[in-house]
């Protein structure tokens, strides 16, 4: 909660300070008000809140500043008038109109780079997390999580979670890679399959199951006699039958490995093509 608050934060302050520096010169300070409503004192609240979570629990935090989250009260009671005066003004002031899309275009490119950032080091954390967490000795030469791939550039982490297998019910945590599928088994019993998550602060350990499966010859399917929240992923001779914790996590997995398959042959026929052209 203390993050989502922080970036939440951060993202209205960049907003604010995107569009109201931008309109500066084609509106007045009347217009302006009506347009941002009290956005600083919602900086003002957030910033508050964020540090009091940072010390307190969320229910002290919000109970002690109880009064200045009316802050919110007032911002939503007026926006819908603040919309249509926006959309006024977007009719009948080209100025107003060119700054905002300006202004619009700037912040969409600022948050597109910082998504990226974001999600480049939450990649770096979660992979640095499997090579402490994942104990796969028998691989050789050893497996280094967090480094480039044979053949689709550095290394990423797609997707992961429980599974078990079809028959037997044996619980599985699985891995999906840009470039491999892999299997490994708890160390400890997963006890609520639907709700596992691995994330950067998860403690489990975890020991390999079967030899990663390279997407470049793994395909993912459904027979007729399997339930719906059964797939199966074959590697030439070699297959594993799964069941997701429910459906939706069923589908998911399979549109997630079709798509990381689709993404690992594309880039492997673009290399292809560039050393061909260079002879």
């Amino acid at each position: 909660m203390l993050d989502t608050e922080i970036k939440y934060c951060r993202d209205l302050t960049m907003c604010y300070r995107i569009f109201s520096q931008g309109l500066h010169a084609v509106i007045n300070s009347n217009l302006a008000d009506q347009l941002f409503l009290n956005c600083e004192q919602l900086i003002r609240t957030s910033q508050l809140i964020a540090d009091s979570l940072a010390q307190d629990s969320p229910g002290d935090a919000f109970v002690k500043h109880a009064e200045v989250l009316r802050a919110y009260v007032e911002f939503c009671s007026k926006q819908q008038s603040a919309l249509e005066k926006l959309n006024e003004l977007e009719q009948t002031n080209a100025a107003f109109r060119q700054s905002t899309e300006k202004a619009y275009m700037l912040l969409k490119s600022m948050c597109a780079e910082i998504n990226s950032v974001i999600s480049a080091m939450d990649n770096s954390n979660m992979l640095v997390w499997a090579q402490q967490h994942i104990h796969c000795e028998s691989i050789q030469p050893p497996l280094v999580f967090p480094s480039s791939t044979r053949k689709v550039g550095p290394r990423s982490l797609l997707h992961s979670g429980a599974l078990q297998k079809q028959r037997s019910g044996k619980t599985l945590v699985a891995f999906l890679f840009n470039d491999f599928f892999m299997l490994t088994t708890p160390a400890e019993p997963i006890e609520q399959l639907e709700e596992f998550r691995i994330q950067k602060t998860s403690e489990i350990h975890l020991n390999l199951y079967k030899t990663p499966l390279l997407l470049e010859n793994i395909r993912a399917f459904q027979n007729k006699e399997m339930d719906s929240c059964s797939f199966e992923v074959r590697s030439g001779d070699v297959s594993v039958a799964l069941r997701a914790p429910n459906r939706n996590a069923r589908v998911f997995w399979m549109a997630q490995i079709e798509k990381a398959v689709n993404e690992y042959r594309g880039c492997c026929q673009t290399v292809k093509v560039s050393f061909i052209r260079l002879f």
